[in-house]
């Protein structure tokens, strides 16, 4: 449900950024607001003003705020969003989204500024694509043919507004976004990666020109899919691992981990460890590790725990999962040795990598996951042998 918006008769609209929002929004022009304001009173809504707008709920009364944050203010601010009201009730500035800043007449602003889209006017909703990544936006609605040039310079025209770039909407989840200063710097991408894309932009012009050179080395940070038909695995002292021997299988540690090494609970020298449940591999922060050991058949190399090999199962997604009976062909995993001895996984056969999720603080989900920004960005989870 979208917002009631009070324009006063004074209020001329053209020089008022359109956000994404305003097609959920019913508009009402007046030439007494007051009187329409009592008439809403209660209810969730918003009444423009030449400089900023005010903001209306059933716990908010006449919330200043400034133009720039318009879009995103609507989207936390809905009757979708009831909790976060409560917490508007006691000032903007304590609710840590805002990250508040007050103008010098007083009106709240989220402080970064919002990002203009380019949408084609017969499909204002980008095809149901808008998410998150437009919350924080302006947009301009065009006809006809796309014209870069006049959108950059309708872009640098903006008032509170990212200027140093700008996005334009293809179609079919697709975007483009430009160097307002020089559109001849531009990058196409999906909606899978828009999330990133944006911010990165956002903060640095520059980025632009990174993931177009970044395109060109996505293939070489790819798994090879051939085997080596003398592969050996081995253990993190570099010695090949020896059949029927135990190891304890671990997950090198990964800087980037969100868990806390000050807690002494979860404290970790330098791995994370795995466990199996119902037969399912996941991801621990506790202090076990899992016994396995190696097993050569055919020149094909398996790993085994408790008995039961470890395989490449389908079952409620592409997971690692244990079982007693050899693994079909497409059931095995291929390992891939780096240079620090640690290895990761693939299918068999497949360029996909395991990733591991953290989910929960001491539980990370381990997945075959081939959606494009993980493809990208994400790393490999790197096991070890010792």
């Amino acid at each position: 449900m979208g917002w009631t918006v009070i324009i006063p008769s004074d209020i001329d609209l053209t020089q008022i950024n359109k956000c994404f929002d305003d097609v959920f929004c019913v508009f009402i022009r007046t030439q007494d607001p007051d009187q329409e304001i009592k008439k809403l009173d209660g209810q969730t809504f918003l009444v423009l003003q030449k400089d900023h707008f005010l903001v209306y709920t059933d716990e908010i009364k006449a919330a200043k705020f400034g133009y720039q944050s318009r879009n995103i203010i609507m989207k936390i601010l809905g009757d979708f969003n009831k909790r976060y009201r409560k917490l508007m009730k006691y000032g903007c500035a304590g609710y840590p989204i805002y990250r508040s800043k007050v103008t010098e007449d007083g009106a709240l602003i989220y402080p970064e500024l919002p990002v203009v889209y380019f949408v084609n006017s017969k499909d204002k909703r980008c095809g149901g694509h808008i998410g998150p990544t437009e919350d924080n936006t302006v947009v301009e609605y065009f006809n006809g043919e796309v014209d870069i040039e006049k959108f950059a310079e309708i872009t640098k025209s903006k008032k509170d507004a990212c200027t140093h770039f700008f996005v334009v909407y293809l179609g079919d989840d697709m975007y483009r976004c430009y160097n307002t200063n020089d559109t001849s710097i531009n990058y196409k991408y999906s909606g899978s990666l828009k999330f990133k894309i944006v911010k990165d932009v956002r903060e640095d012009v520059d980025k632009i020109l990174a993931f177009v050179e970044e395109d060109k080395t996505l293939a070489d940070r790819r798994p090879k899919t051939e085997r080596d038909p003398n592969f050996i695995l081995k253990d993190t002292h570099g010695k090949p691992v020896v059949e029927g021997k135990s190891y304890d299988l671990k997950i090198a540690k990964d800087s980037s981990d969100d868990v806390d090494d000050e807690d002494e609970e979860y404290v970790r020298l330098d791995h994370d460890a795995i466990s199996v449940l119902d037969d399912l591999l996941h991801g621990t922060v506790l202090e076990y590790d899992l016994p396995v050991n190696c097993e050569i058949i055919d020149g094909i190399t398996y790993l085994k725990h408790d008995g039961k090999y470890l395989y490449a199962s389908d079952y409620e997604g592409d997971q690692i999962r244990v079982k007693e009976s050899l693994p079909l062909k497409h059931e095995r995993l291929q390992f891939h040795i780096f240079d620090d001895n640690t290895f990761a996984i693939t299918m068999w056969g497949k360029d996909i990598y395991a990733i591991l999720e953290w989910v929960k603080y001491s539980y990370g989900y381990i997945q075959f996951y081939d959606s494009e920004a993980t493809l990208r960005w994400g790393e490999p989870m790197r096991l070890l042998l010792s």
